[in-house]
């Protein structure tokens, strides 16, 4: 075990399991600097949350799920549904004070079943990973799903998992 350059903590504590956002060459099964999950969250994140965080509201779905919504600049809405969660859930997305195009756009990431409910696996899209940890190689190059704009979204909101979602602007 090497340890970190300021000598004051073991790199590569317990095997991978140091939270790290790339292998740092201690995971049995991944190359050297593969992407874990907590990478894939924040790529997606980045892309589909916009420069301004606005109100969200949740109305009796659970305490599981957790919303973040935000605008762009540039006119488009995100919105960040989480599920902490052990079930799948259902959650409706209604936009206020925003006028909304006619699609919208969505990324969904959940992990797979490597370990129990803590997964060192990232699904993309129904895209998994070719490795033992870490998600999809080419989760740059992989589409949105999209569907039309027509009222209230439905959102199937996996366990422990996270849906990113864009609506246009009118």
């Amino acid at each position: 075990m090497g340890w970190h350059p300021a000598g004051i903590f073991p790199m590569g504590i317990m095997g991978g399991d140091d939270q790290g956002m790339f292998n740092a060459g201690d995971e049995a099964g991944a190359p050297l600097w593969n992407p874990r999950p907590a990478f894939y969250h924040m790529y997606f994140f980045q892309r589909f949350f916009g420069d301004r965080m606005v109100s969200s509201t949740l109305k009796s779905v659970s305490d599981d799920v957790s919303s973040y919504a935000s605008t762009f600049s540039s006119g488009q809405s995100g919105t960040v549904l989480v599920n902490k969660g052990t079930y799948n859930r259902v959650v409706a997305v209604n936009f206020q004070h925003f006028p909304a195009g006619s699609k919208y756009y969505w990324y969904e990431l959940k992990g797979g079943t490597d370990n129990g409910e803590f997964s060192a696996q990232v699904y993309v899209n129904g895209t998994g990973p070719s490795t033992a940890t870490g998600g999809p190689l080419n989760y740059a190059s992989l589409n949105a799903y999209e569907a039309p704009l027509n009222g209230t979204i439905y959102v199937s909101l996996p366990a422990r998992g996270v849906v990113y979602l864009m609506a246009d602007k009118k």
